[in-house]
């Protein structure tokens, strides 16, 4: 009694959300009925929430965000997703989330992403750009993690992709504070995991770059909970909607 399932979807949701409105790299599941065919499998009721509305929530709940009325959570892993706690409440501006933080513009005239915009932060920002970032420094590395590795190992090629990786997320950082204005800010996902190597040059393009009305009320953090942050908070999800 009172059991639901709450599923984390990558991707802006419908205003039931019962399936997924828009995701350029999961176009295949666009207006699959989800919610429908998982509760045929499962006795109890389904709940979808974005993944990064999960992720951010957890850490709010039970994280690096506890304690804060304006949280703000990037994950930085394969792309570049966000979400917002206000209040203790889900901030959502539009299709169910935050928006799409993963498509502010921090190189005009850069790369192609996805989504068919021009100098995305993902595009820039996601695991394979950072690879190729790495490979074009003069490093060796097939994955992200590899990436993260050789830098924590003093491969200098692989601390220059990671600190320029750092220094495109502090201008995102930058537009984020502006318009939101959090006062604590985590960077979740597996670029997170290389630490001081990404935060640093990422707080020094922050603080550089950003209004200082914006920059001066909001910290910015690692996140805590790892790769439990979107199970943990598709499960709070679940237990706040079957509670309505």
């Amino acid at each position: 009694e009172g059991a639901a399932l709450g599923v984390a979807v990558a991707g802006f949701l419908n205003p039931e959300r019962d399936r997924l409105a828009y995701n350029p790299n999961l176009a295949w599941l666009e207006q699959f009925p989800l919610r429908e065919a998982l509760a045929a499998r499962f006795p109890f009721p389904v709940i979808l929430e974005v993944d990064s509305n999960a992720s951010a929530l957890a850490e709010w709940r039970f994280g690096s965000g506890s304690g804060s009325a304006r949280f703000l959570c990037l994950t930085a892993g394969t792309g570049l997703g966000g979400g917002m706690i206000v209040d203790g409440k889900i901030l959502r501006f539009a299709y169910e989330c935050l928006g799409d933080v993963g498509h502010v513009i921090v190189e005009p005239g850069g790369t192609v992403c996805s989504c068919g915009g021009v100098g995305c932060d993902e595009a820039l920002i996601g695991a394979d750009a950072v690879t190729e970032l790495g490979r074009r420094a003069g490093g060796e590395a097939n994955e992200l993690r590899d990436v993260i590795a050789q830098a924590r190992s003093g491969n200098a090629a692989a601390i220059r992709a990671i600190g320029e990786t750092g220094r495109l997320l502090g201008l995102t950082l930058a537009t984020l504070a502006i318009i939101f204005f959090p006062e604590r800010i985590a960077i979740a996902g597996g670029l997170s995991e290389a630490g001081a190597l990404l935060l640093d040059p990422a707080e020094e393009a922050f603080r550089t770059n950003a209004s200082p009305f914006a920059s001066e009320r909001a910290t910015v953090v690692k996140a805590s909970l790892g790769w439990q942050a979107t199970l943990r908070g598709a499960g709070l999800a679940a237990r706040q909607a079957s509670a309505i």
